[in-house]
């Protein structure tokens, strides 16, 4: 009995000595594993470095492109408005005046002899040949020449106007097809304050002049030049405010 006591506890011990080598054995796997899984989750990948194959864009030199870029596929749209009107009137004119007859204002005016120049600026609506402008700039015409942007002109006659609105349309007679290039019209209901505005114009025979600005505010409401007996007149709403540079050099197109 003592033999086989004896055996069985010595299995025993083998068998606590081995479970608790397999156990120390799977603990020091475990440790090791933790320790690698740390040191690869602790190191952190390298960026990547993007080389740049040649310089970096410029944005003023980028809009700049632009400006100039519209600039030329506009121009040609944009044409000076030569007008010759009557008046019977030496308004503004002083009486002691060097110009002037010795006996005015005494003497007669006849409205054909004193006729006014007056210049503006238009652009071409179409391939027929009409061409929007101001009303102030044909008001009174008796003739209307149109100077494209490369010298070239053209006979024009009136449409029709809207002085309220100061808007008038004239049409050029036997003009090159070539040099009625329209400009592509834009939707007014889809600006926003804070867009860019490009005005191109001939103000005051200064061919060629570009400004920009941006839009300042929309829906805005002016007085139209109507007038009643009884003071009241019109408006004209949704105008759209800017802040492009209205001066004798840089009045728009």
């Amino acid at each position: 009995m003592k033999k086989t006591t004896l055996f069985v506890t010595l299995l025993i011990l083998l068998a606590l000595t081995a479970c608790t080598s397999a156990s120390a054995s799977a603990t020091t796997a475990d440790t090791a594993l933790a320790a690698n899984t740390t040191q690869e989750v602790a190191a952190p990948a390298a960026a990547p470095v993007i080389q740049s194959d040649g310089p970096v864009a410029d944005p003023l030199l980028s809009e700049q492109d632009t400006l100039i870029n519209l600039y030329e596929r506009v121009n040609p749209s944009v044409v000076s408005i030569q007008v010759t009107s009557s008046s019977n009137s030496l308004s503004g004119l002083p009486e002691d005046h060097p110009d002037l007859p010795d006996n005015f204002p005494d003497l007669p005016i006849d409205p054909q002899a004193i006729p006014q120049q007056s210049q503006g600026s238009g652009f071409i609506y179409d391939t027929d040949g009409h061409i929007i402008t101001n009303n102030h700039v044909i008001a009174d015409a008796t003739d209307i020449t149109v100077i494209f942007w490369d010298g070239t002109e053209a006979d024009a006659t009136l449409v029709g106007t809207d002085p309220d609105s100061d808007v008038a349309v004239i049409q050029v007679e036997d003009a090159d097809p070539a040099m009625l290039q329209p400009v592509p019209v834009g939707d007014s209901e889809a600006l926003k304050v804070g867009q860019f505005v490009i005005a191109i114009g001939n103000p005051f025979g200064l061919a060629n002049s570009m400004t920009t600005g941006i839009v300042s505010g929309l829906g805005r409401m002016l007085p139209a030049g109507t007038t009643f007996a009884n003071g009241v007149g019109f408006t004209i709403p949704d105008i759209i405010q800017t802040d492009a540079a209205i001066n004798p050099g840089n009045s728009g197109g």
